[in-house]
């Protein structure tokens, strides 16, 4: 089975058309049995035009002659088409299955960043985590425009989200229209106010903008409702050279649901969003588990410093008993 922007082969049965997959995927998928019934019926991607999709491949066999069965849906559309906002994906999105406010949702997160160019400073990337509220397979094709059933509700009639979207200006709208919470402006709000957008949101979305040229260049990872993910900034002094050149490396490390600063880093006493990790592009942070449960984070050599950074990382969380190195065999 493919999907393809153009119809491919003889085959309707063993092909999809979806017109806007025009880009390339430069990263890995992500994979989801969401039914945990030991057969995959979900990936995730995102593609270097600034969008993520979703594949569902419910059931146990393959799409009929009418396509019925498997689809793709786009998710979101990062891409502004500006200078500024010419955002691209080189990483596959984490998932997270959570809840929050009484809503149950799949959590998309993923950073943008050209890895082709990591010395560029003149696009604002961004770090996303979105509320994919359909936790389970679509069964049924998308509504089609002008057509959105509104109960049940299809997910789908929000779709694709971008971060250009606005807040609802009264909190309080029970319906508002689809959007990503900008968690910057939430600081200058009222905690009730901000938290009320929170909830009510599809996600949130986090500027980049430690130093010009901000960008996340790795896969991120989520632990015990902790988000940490790397990015690099390039060094102000390009000296107009063709090559890779030292910058600034962070980890962040903030909460999956609101995004704020969960360590303290300096130190001063206050939760900060990031530490110095050195001044290579970080890789996805390695986790390690010793022999007393505890998960540890391998960082790169040079990032121990002052506050919370220590190298191994201490996330402050560890596994339940029973832990331990295992195997097993499988016959069939």
């Amino acid at each position: 089975w493919s999907v393809t922007p153009r119809a491919y082969g003889e085959t309707p049965a063993k092909n999809l058309q979806e017109t806007r997959l025009i880009h390339s995927v430069a990263a890995g998928l992500t994979t989801l049995d969401s039914n945990v019934d030991g057969l995959i019926d979900r990936i995730y991607f995102a593609d270097t035009g600034g969008n993520i999709w979703r594949v569902d491949m419910p059931g146990n066999t393959l799409p009929t002659t009418s396509q019925d069965t498997w689809r793709i849906v786009q998710l979101a559309a990062m891409n502004g088409g500006t200078a500024a906002t010419d955002r691209r994906f080189f990483n596959a999105p984490d998932i997270v299955r959570t809840r929050s406010a009484g809503v149950n949702f799949d959590a998309v997160l993923i950073g943008s960043g050209d890895r082709t160019n990591p010395n560029s400073t003149d696009v604002l990337d961004q770090f996303y985590m979105i509320k994919d509220k359909q936790i389970n397979p679509y069964f049924t094709p998308a509504p089609a425009v002008g057509t959105c059933p509104v109960n049940p509700y299809d997910f789908r009639c929000d779709l694709p989200l971008n971060s250009t979207d606005p807040a609802p200006a009264d909190p309080n709208e029970p319906n508002p229209e689809p959007f990503l919470y900008d968690v910057k402006a939430g600081d200058a709000m009222e905690k009730e106010t901000s938290l009320k957008l929170l909830n009510s949101s599809d996600g949130w979305r986090l500027d980049l903008e430690a130093a010009p040229g901000e960008k996340s260049l790795s896969r991120s990872l989520t632990i015990a409702g902790k988000t940490y993910f790397g990015t690099f900034t390039p060094a102000t002094d390009l000296n107009q050279v063709c090559e890779p050149l030292h910058g600034t490396g962070r980890l962040y490390v903030i909460n999956l649901l609101s995004a704020a600063g969960v360590r303290d880093f300096d130190p001063d006493e206050d939760n900060e969003r990031f530490g110095t990790i050195g001044s290579l592009i970080p890789d996805t942070p390695s986790v390690h588990v010793g022999q007393d449960g505890i998960i540890r984070l391998l960082l790169p050599p040079g990032s121990s410093g002052g506050g919370d950074m220590s190298n191994p990382f201490l996330t402050g969380e560890s596994l339940r008993k029973p832990y331990g190195t295992y195997w097993y065999q499988e016959d069939y």
